[in-house]
C-alpha cells in the first residue's frame, strides 16, 4: 500500500510536470509566431500600404501596442495594432490578417474607441490639404443618422470603399478623404457628443491609453478590450467579411471599484489587477 501510494504521488509529480511544460512550450510558440507576425505587419505598413499619406507626404508610423488573437473565430489570429495616428478621421485601432505564406490583409474597418472630443491641435485636419469633404444624405422621409444605417448609407460606403477611399461615419453626416491606400471605413454612428454636428471641424478621435484580447466567460468568444481614461470599450468581432467590414458588438462600461490595472493575458482569459493587488476575471457589463 505504502508502494502504491508514492507511485500515484511521483504519477501526479510528473502530470503536473507535464502540464506546466506543455503550457511553456506553447506560450513560447505563441510568443514566437507573435513577434514573426507584428514584423511582418510592421513591414508591410513601411513597405506597402500605409494609410496615412496624403499628397505623398509620410510619416513614420507610430504603433503603440500590439496583440494577436483570433477574434472572429474562423482558426486563423488576427493582428491588432494600437497606432497614434497624425490625422485626425484616422482609426486608433487597425485589424490585420495574415495568410500561412505571410501575405498580409489590412481589414478596411478600423475602430477609433472612446468619445468625440474637442480638437486638442494634436493631429492634422486631412480638410486643409484638400480632397476632403464631409456631407448629409437626406431622402423625403429621413435624414442619414436619425436611425441605423440604412441601405442608402450602405450603398455610399462601399462604393467609397470600391474607389479606395476613407470615409467616417458619423450620427449626422458623413467624412470622406482621398489619402493613399486600399480605402478605409470608420463606424461613430453611436457616438452621442457632438450629435448635432454636420461637419467634424470642431472635434477628433479620443487617445486611446492601452488594448488587451482574451476571452471572458464560457471561452465561446474573444473580446477586444480598450482603455480610454476611465471608460473601457468591448469589442466582440463576429465576423470579417470579404469587402474589409467587420459584424461587431461594443460595450462601454467605467473601470471596476479598486480597478488598478489590466494585466497581458492573451490569449487566455482577460484579468486585472486591484488596487490590493487581488487578480480577477474581467466578465462583460
Amino acid at each position: 500500500m505504502k508502494f502504491f501510494n508514492q507511485f500515484i504521488c511521483i504519477m501526479f509529480i510528473f502530470s503536473l510536470f507535464s502540464c506546466i511544460t506543455s503550457q511553456k512550450v506553447l506560450d513560447q510558440d505563441f510568443e514566437k509566431q507573435m513577434t514573426i507576425n507584428t514584423e511582418t505587419v510592421r513591414n508591410y505598413l513601411f513597405e506597402q500600404e500605409y494609410s496615412e499619406v496624403f499628397d505623398d507626404i509620410q510619416h513614420k508610423v507610430r504603433i503603440e501596442d500590439v496583440e494577436m488573437i483570433d477574434l472572429d473565430h474562423d482558426v486563423h489570429n488576427e493582428m491588432i495594432l494600437l497606432i497614434n495616428p497624425y490625422y485626425r478621421q484616422s482609426p486608433t485601432i487597425v485589424l490585420f490578417q495574415i495568410s500561412q505564406d505571410y501575405g498580409v490583409r489590412r481589414i478596411k474597418e478600423g475602430l477609433a474607441p472612446g468619445p468625440l472630443v474637442p480638437v486638442t491641435g494634436n493631429y492634422i485636419d486631412p480638410h486643409t490639404l484638400g480632397g476632403s469633404v464631409d456631407f448629409t444624405i437626406e431622402d423625403d422621409d429621413n435624414k442619414h443618422g436619425s436611425t441605423e444605417t440604412n441601405l442608402k448609407d450602405k450603398s455610399i460606403i462601399e462604393m467609397v470603399l470600391d474607389s479606395k477611399g476613407h470615409i467616417v461615419e458619423y450620427k449626422n453626416f458623413f467624412h470622406m478623404d482621398t489619402r493613399d491606400g486600399l480605402g478605409g471605413y470608420i463606424d461613430m454612428s453611436h457616438q452621442e457628443e457632438f450629435a448635432d454636428e454636420e461637419s467634424c471641424e470642431s472635434f477628433e478621435f479620443s487617445f486611446v491609453d492601452e488594448i488587451y484580447s482574451g476571452y471572458m466567460g464560457d471561452q465561446k468568444h474573444n473580446f477586444l478590450i480598450t482603455v480610454v481614461k476611465d471608460s473601457i470599450y468591448i469589442y466582440q468581432i463576429d465576423k470579417i467579411f470579404e469587402n474589409g467590414l467587420i459584424k461587431k458588438k461594443m460595450w462601454i462600461t467605467p473601470k471596476p471599484a479598486e480597478f488598478k490595472r489590466f494585466i497581458k493575458n492573451s490569449p487566455g482569459p482577460i484579468v486585472y489587477q486591484t488596487t490590493e493587488g487581488e487578480i480577477i476575471n474581467f466578465t462583460l457589463p
